[in-house]
């Protein structure tokens, strides 16, 4: 069953759009949605963004049968598109199945992005507490609750315990 799952991820094809501050402050609003999004600002050409990365992809696989997107947002120049494709592709992160119609009801066609504009304006649409550098994570709950924000390298079980929390949260309400 693993084994299937895992070829799935494999197969799934993985796309890539550039995205400008405006369509990055809605993402992050989370308007009008009941689940949480993932967004990670990152680069091929950073260190730890590339060290964190699988963990973020396993994140996604784990908690995506909830209503959860992993948004990945590339900072990488965007004649670069094809290099952060292939990334992307060979940490599997296609559109999961589960996540396709909460994409499809925003009006989009995938959830990896690679940034095309000013990063002070990129830092007005993400929040106040980035401070430019990279990697930066954001979890947002609904309506744009932040629920985890972090500059660095994540620390992945503090990150998992913040998800499970909210998903708790939900459940009980």
């Amino acid at each position: 069953m693993v084994a299937n799952e895992n070829k799935k991820w494999k197969e799934q094809v993985v796309t890539v759009e550039l995205i400008k501050a405006p369509e990055v402050a809605k993402l992050v609003s989370n308007r009008g949605k009941g689940g949480m999004r993932l967004i990670n600002l990152w680069s091929t050409t950073c260190g730890p963004c590339v060290a964190e990365f699988p963990d973020l992809a396993e994140i996604y696989r784990q908690y995506s049968w909830q209503e959860f997107e992993f948004i990945p947002v590339s900072l990488d120049p965007t004649k670069d598109l094809d290099k952060v494709r292939e990334f992307l592709k060979n940490h599997e992160c296609g559109l999961s199945p589960r996540t396709k119609p909460i994409v499809e009801r925003d009006g989009r066609t995938t959830n990896n992005y690679l940034f095309d504009g000013d990063t002070e304006d990129l830092g007005k649409a993400i929040g106040s507490d980035w401070n430019g550098a990279l990697p930066y994570t954001v979890l947002v709950g609904p309506e744009g609750k932040v629920l985890f924000s972090h500059s660095g390298r994540i620390d992945p079980m503090k990150l998992k315990k913040t998800i499970v929390s909210e998903v708790w949260r939900k459940s009980e309400q």
